[in-house]
Parts: C-alpha cells; structure tokens; sequence
C-alpha cells in the first residue's frame, strides 16, 4: 500500500496537549494519530489505525496459531445476562447504563462474559463441542472517575477479551497454558517487554490469575520480584508469617497509663521509659511489638458504608490497593468498591472505639472488636500476627494501653487477610530470596474463571456418560488500545515515536526531495517498486524543503526514510551494492540494495560519476562565487543552485559542500585583502570568533527549526538596505568610525554574532550583509568593510562546516574542486575591489543585494503562498 501525504488527513500539533501527563499521550497526540473527543475518549486518526491495525492483525495472527476464533458481540448490552451473575450492580458507578425510549435498561459493556457464555449455550450441548476457545477484538466502556494518561487509561478502550470453554478442570488447564504462550508470542512481536505476575482475580472471579506487566517507571501496577525468579502484583504477594508460639507460660496482660501517646512513635517511646520486655529477646520496644488497628470504610456497590477494622504490626502500613484485592473474601461484595480510612463521623456511632487508643479488647471472652466482640465489627488480622505473638496494643481507653496482649489467649479474630505494604527486602513467599519492586502497565491479564458464569447462567454439556456438567472457563484479555500506548511511551527520543518495525505506520517513508519533475518520478517509480515488494509506503509527494518534512517524518514515527532519486538520508542507494539508510530503531544502520532500477549518476565521496559538463558548471561557478564574495559577498547566490543541479545531490550535501568551497575563497580573499588593505585586526578577529561560534548555533537551529520562519523579516531587511545604500550615495566612500573605545568592539561582536548566526541558518548573502553592517552601523568605507567581511565570513563557514562535518553530508571530491575555482575567482575579485575602490564595490554591493530580494522572496512565496 502506498499513502500519500498529499491526501493524508494528518495534522501535527507544535505544542503538547494541556492534559498530557505521560509521553505517549503527548507524543501520539502531537504527531497526529489521536485527537480527544472528550475526557478518556478519543478520535483515532489514518496514522494511529495503522498502528491499532497493525497491533490487532499480530493478536488475530496468534489467536488463529491457538485454534481461537474470532466473533464480534455488540457493545450495547441488555441489562438481563448482568442481572444473572449480579455485576449489574457489582460494577457499581463503573458501569455505563442507559435506557432506551421504552425504559428498557441497557449497558455499555466492560466486558463480555455473560454473552460469551449464553452464545455457546445457545448453539453447543455435547462434550463432543468442546474445547473450545471465541475471542472478539472490541471496544469497552468503564466510567473511570478520572481518567489520565491518554490511552492508558480511559472511558472507552478497545480489547481482545477470549474464553475458552471445557469439561473438565485439566482441559482449562490445558487452554490456559495455550493463551499464556500466545501472549508471550504477541508481546515479542509486539516489540513490548513484558513480565508474567501472579495477580488476583478481582471482579472477575475464578481462581488461578497471571497479568501481564510492561514494566515503567508511570506504571500503576507494583509489582516485586525476586532473583529466584518469583514475580507477583503487590495485591497477590503473599506474606512469610511466622510460626504460631506456645504462650501456656507467657506473663499476663497488664494496662498500663500512657498519656498523650496516640501514636505508634509517641508510645514507643513512651513503652521504652514505662516497662522493659518480658520475652526472652529483652531490648528495647519498638514499633514492631505494637499492635495497630486500623478502622476502615468500605462502600458498598449498593452505597451502604460498612465499617471494618484491620490489626497490623506497628512498623507496618497498610496498602489499600491490597485490602481491596483481598476483602471480598470477607464480604459479600464483588465488583468496584470504595475503601477509605474512616472518619470521626463514622467513629462518633461506635462508641467502643476510642481514637488512638482502640485494642482488641483485654479478654478473650470480652472482646470489643470482631462479630462477636462488642462493637459487632468486622476484625481481620494481618498474617504476621498469629497464636502466641505478644503485642502492646490500645486498652480502648483515653490514655491507656495494654502491654502483653496474647494472640489467641487473650483476643482472637474473624480472619486474615492480605494488606499491609510490600517492602523491597521482604523474603520472597516461596523463599527464592529477597524481593525488589518495580512498577508496570497492566498489558494482558488471563483467568482460570471455573465455573462461576457457567453456573450463574446454566451452561451445561452432556459428558461421555450422559451426564451433564457445568463447563470450566478461561478468561484472556489484552489491551489493544493500551498496547498502543505503551509502546509509544517505550519507543520515543527527543525527536519522537520511534515505532518498532512490526507495527509502524509504514515500512519506509518516501521523500521527493527537490521540485523537478525527474524527482517526483523516480519517487513515485521508488514508492511503486517498494510496494510491489510487499512493503508499506508513506510517500511524501509535497513540494516542501527536505529537512523540514524529515524532522516532522521523524516526530511521526515512521522507522525509515528515502527521497527520491532515490535519497537516503543523506546517501544513495542504487544497484550496485548497499548503501545505508538511517534508522529510528535506537540509531540502528541497515543496509538497502534496489535492483532491476535504472542507475543515476551518484555523488558520494568524490565526482568520479560527474559528467564532463557538470564539472564545467562547477569550476565556471566556483570562480563567479568566490569573485562575488571577494568583493561584496553573495556568492552563494551563484554556488549553491548550482550544486544542487549535479544529479542525485541532496540539499544538505550541496549545503554542506558549499560551505567547504566558500571557505576556500574567503581565505584566499582575506590574505589577499590583509597583503593590500591591511584591515583593522583587532576589530575583526573578535567578530570572527563570536560570528564562529554564532554561525554553529545557526546550523543547529536550521536542523530543529525552518528557515521559512525568518525569510521574511531577511527579505524586508535586504530591501531597507538596498534603500539605505541607493539614497546615500556618498555612504561608505570613506572610513569614519562610529563608535570609539569599548563601544566599538562590543557593536563589531554584536555584528558578528548575528550575521554569523544567520549564514548558519539561511546562508546566502551573508557577506552582504556583514559589508553593510560594517559601513553602516560602525562607519568604515566599503573596501574596507569589505575586508573585514572577507575575515569573519571565513569564520562563519568554518563554524557552519564543524556543524555538517559529523553528519557525513560533505562531498569531498566536488568540494575540492569547487575550493579551488573559488580560490581563483577570490584571488581576482580582491585584487579587483582594491583597485576599482569604494564606489565599484557599492555598486556590486546594490545588484548582489537586488538579487537576494529577488531570491529569498521566491522562497517567502513558495513557502507561504504557493500551492
């Protein structure tokens, strides 16, 4: 497929979005492959399908490998199948529900279980159907209370979501391991690192659960992982809890005051100056030995607020993220809930609990907390705290606190659960060592859901007896959308995306470098031969500046570029062995051979391939130039168009090169302008050094920034000039200067700097520029601004030159030949301008000038005007 940029629907942003929180958003909005529509939704846009395509073909290419297949269900769901298994109101404000004219309820559907499960209940019936596995790749809707990130996490997402179907639990075994291996496929095709994790069920139920991680710093998924090879999500580690201890000879419990000690620090060091340990370990308290009970809300999916409270070692804090993963065991919720510390109106109704001092309760059959202590709360423990662990806890009185409260002998429990936070360090579960943690973005998560929706909805087979049994399911998602994202936010510098070549908008991006008709065919001959090769084409047949299109290529993303001719990046690829294209893949280099395409004469290193006329035109050129810029400046007027007429030159080596013949004929110009005017050194070395380092700067500007912006203010300023000089015709006959003293220096570097920064940029007509400035702005004659000019133009083409030197752009053989046509015609130009005088020069000086207005206003008009 060939797409042309010409009809592309694309727009390219300058600044990042105001929501932008992550690269990827920043990055895919700004280069034109998302727009948002509204808060967590977005317009995909041709560049960004691509991709999404791309991603998906990947996904069903796998799939097939596994024998699933593919089925499309509506988004638009009827309330009935979610009424069934009660995540209608499991999902609680995280549902999308609405009614249609006849106040029938409907939904938008977070995911697809209920419908799978009644589709095979509707067409299979035997054990002879199964197993079995559907995928569909769709979009889902969840009313995220905040949704960020860009794709990563939004209102409306596409998914592949799969289910696999069996009688028995070894065939889910079986079809889970098949999906595992397929993800692990599309991850490494996808590009995408990714880490298999133990994770919890969730919402969605089921036993065994995996999720698949991209590990990243903007993760919102902890995980830990040990160097024994144990990966877990933080809500799915599991704690080393200690062994229960024998407390039959343990001291009992006393209260003890400890006034004004509502924290775990204040009673520490309270208990540390109060009682020393009566355990065999001695030593002083600290937080560990205390006994912290948090008290908790939890919102129902129904609104009603439920308070439990959780008892945790002191040193310890409790992970949310984890309590909400693990208390469904407790309760009879499913679905989203909502989990906060409780607050002092939720305190003031249980009177048992006093704020900083709450305690389990000092006697076993006396207990505060727990359903059968006073307060009738739920009391779940964490796993540390066991049979015969001692604790300092609260007596549940003001200012009080009871030391040696016994686990098991003096309070007990209604269970244990999951909750407090996972340190780097803590000893691995399954003791492969100790762990660290890292973050990650949630790319896949699969399921072993079991038979939780095929009971709930009467999905039944006939076995090989006759009897029949409920079907065991699997559950495999992968997020489409969120893939997208992730590998934007994992491929990108400070250029752009950087796509990996199996889901690039394209495999090669093909610039028509130049307006001439024999360019735009060999591009559209190129791009034709590519796509018959089987590649994607992006083919860019704009009539725009190279080097502005190639920063914007490289924003997008797309892996490779070539212009027509063909260029590479700045080499030729022809049929006669490889050349070398640049790539975005992390600064790689691979090699290109074009065959059965006729061959173009080719410029690299030297003119071995330049024809005898083209030789001519240089030499005649170089000569005209460096005669011009000896006298007045605005060689490159002549130079430069006529390197761009060599064939296959690309604009950045005929940049490149022209400033490598200029720098011939500006020295030669300088010596001989010392020998027989002999200017003011100490004037303008210090302009050369600064115009250096200024013309450096200009270059790296051109690379990040077009030209076109600056063309017009240059071209008002050229026909001020050109005014200045024609209604004063006296101006610049004879040197009187200006300015004196420190003045003066500081006003002839200010000159060098800009002009030097400006032939950095643009070029052309920069010793123009430096004569009038000398003459006009400091007071010298023109020879001798001429001079002078001739000494910091010098320096500006070297500072230009350093700049194209490491880019490997520069043709040394036609450079040669150009610097020493140069050479010659600087020679003679010097020589003339000193004989001739002033006045000669002024006169060059006004028709060199009238051809730069002429010149750079063809550009304004093409940049800005022309279609």
């Amino acid at each position: 497929m060939v797409l042309r940029l010409s009809q592309l629907f694309l727009r390219t942003l300058r600044e990042d979005p105001v929501d932008a929180e992550v690269a990827s958003h920043r990055l895919l909005v700004r280069a034109g492959y998302i727009r948002r529509a509204a808060p967590g939704i977005y317009t995909w846009l041709p560049l960004g399908l691509s991709v999404l395509r791309k991603v998906e073909q990947i996904i069903r290419e796998e799939m097939a490998a596994i024998g699933a297949q593919e089925v499309h269900f509506p988004a638009l769901l009827p309330r009935e199948p979610y009424e069934a298994t009660n995540r209608w109101t499991e999902y609680g404000e995280g549902l999308f529900r609405l009614q249609d004219r006849k106040g029938a309820d409907y939904l938008l559907a977070p995911t697809h279980e209920e419908m799978f499960t009644l589709l095979v209940k509707d067409l299979y019936s035997s054990y002879k159907d199964l197993p079995l596995s559907l995928y569909q790749i769709q979009n889902k809707y969840r009313d995220e209370a905040r949704p960020r990130a860009g794709l990563l996490r939004g209102r409306e997402f596409i998914m592949k979501d799969s289910y696999s179907f069996d009688v028995d639990d070894a065939g889910l075994d079986a079809s889970y391991a098949a999906h595992r291996a397929a993800y692990l496929k599309i991850f490494e095709r996808l590009g995408l690192e990714v880490i298999p994790v133990a994770a919890t069920a969730g919402a969605m139920g089921g036993s065994k659960s995996e999720e698949f991680l991209h590990p990243t710093e903007i993760g919102e998924d902890t995980f830990v992982r040990s160097a024994g090879g144990y990966a877990a999500n933080v809500e799915a580690v599991t704690t080393v809890a200690p062994a229960e201890i024998d407390f039959s000879n343990a001291p009992p419990a006393r209260v003890l005051d400890t006034p004004d000690t509502p924290t775990i620090d204040t009673l520490v060091t309270a208990a540390n100056q109060l009682a020393a340990r009566s355990d065999s370990d001695g030593g002083a308290w600290t937080a560990a030995d205390t006994l912290k009970n948090v008290v908790l809300a939890v919102t129902l999916p129904t609104g009603e607020r439920q308070i439990v409270v959780i008892g945790v070692p002191g040193d310890r804090a409790v992970d949310l993220k984890r309590v909400e993963a693990n208390i469904g065991s407790f309760l009879p919720i499913a679905g989203e809930i909502g989990l906060e510390a409780a607050n002092e109106d939720d305190l003031k109704k249980i009177p048992e609990l006093v704020k900083g001092y709450i305690g389990p309760g000092l006697v076993l059959g006396e207990a505060v907390l727990g359903l059968e202590g006073t307060s009738k709360l739920l009391f779940l423990v964490d796993p540390r705290v066991v049979s015969g662990t001692s604790w300092v806890t609260g007596a549940n009185e003001d200012g009080k606190h009871v030391f040696g409260l016994v686990a098991g002998r003096d309070f007990a429990w209604d269970g244990v659960i999951e909750c407090t936070e996972v340190r780097a360090g803590d000893e691995a579960p399954d003791g492969s060592g100790p762990l660290e943690t890292a973050r990650g973005i949630e790319m896949g998560h699969i399921f072993q859901l079991g038979r939780k929706y095929a009971e709930a909805l009467d999905l039944k087979v006939l076995d090989q007896n006759g009897k029949q049994v409920v079907v065991t399911m699997g559950s495999y998602g992968v997020g489409v959308t969120r893939a997208v994202a992730a590998l934007a936010e994992a491929n990108n510098d400070d250029r752009g995306l950087i796509w990996p070549r199996s889901v690039a908008p394209a495999d090669v991006h093909v610039v028509a470098v130049g307006r001439g008709e024999e360019i735009f065919a060999a591009a559209e001959k190129l791009s034709a031969e590519l796509e018959a090769a089987g590649l994607d084409v992006i083919y860019d047949d704009r009539p725009r500046f190279p080097r502005r299109e190639v920063r914007r290529r490289r924003a997008r993303g797309r892996p490779h570029h070539r212009g027509g001719g063909p260029w590479l990046g700045g080499r030729r690829c022809g049929d006669q062995g490889p050349s070398h294209r640049p790539g975005r893949e992390r600064g790689s280099r691979e090699g290109c051979r074009l065959r059965g395409q006729r061959r173009t004469p080719e410029v690299i290193s030297g003119f071995e391939s330049v024809q005898l006329t083209t030789l001519v035109m240089i030499v005649v050129a170089g000569f005209a130039a460096g005669w011009i810029d000896a006298v007045v400046g605005g060689g490159g007027l002549i130079q430069l168009p006529a390197l761009l007429l060599v064939p296959g030159i690309t604009p950045v080596q005929a940049l490149a090169t022209n400033k490598m013949g200029s720098i011939f004929g500006t020295t030669t110009s300088a010596v001989t302008y010392y020998r027989r005017v002999g200017p003011d050194l100490k004037t303008a070395i210090p302009m050369a050094v600064i115009a250096l380092a200024g013309s450096f700067g200009g270059a790296v500007l051109a690379a990040n920034l077009p030209a076109s912006v600056f063309k017009p203010i240059i071209v008002v300023a050229l026909i001020a000039v050109a005014l200045f000089t024609a209604l004063r015709p006296n101006a610049g006959e004879l040197t009187a200067l200006r300015h004196g003293g420190h003045t003066h220096y500081v006003v002839a570097c200010a000159i060098g700097g800009v002009i030097g920064f400006y032939d950095g940029l643009i070029g052309p007509g920069t010793g123009s520029f430096l004569v009038i400035a000398l003459v006009s702005a400091m007071g010298y004659a023109f020879l001798e601004a001429s001079a002078k000019a001739k000494i910091v133009n010098m320096a500006t083409n070297a500072g230009a030159l350093l700049f194209f030197l490491p880019h490997g752009s520069l043709l040394w053989g036609v450079g040669a030949v150009l610097g020493l046509s140069n050479m010659a015609g600087g020679y003679l130009g010097a020589r003339t301008a000193v004989k001739q005088g002033s006045g000669f020069v002024r006169i060059v000086f006004l028709i060199v000038v009238g051809a730069l207005i002429v010149k750079l206003g063809v550009d304004v008009w093409n940049d800005y005007f022309a279609t």
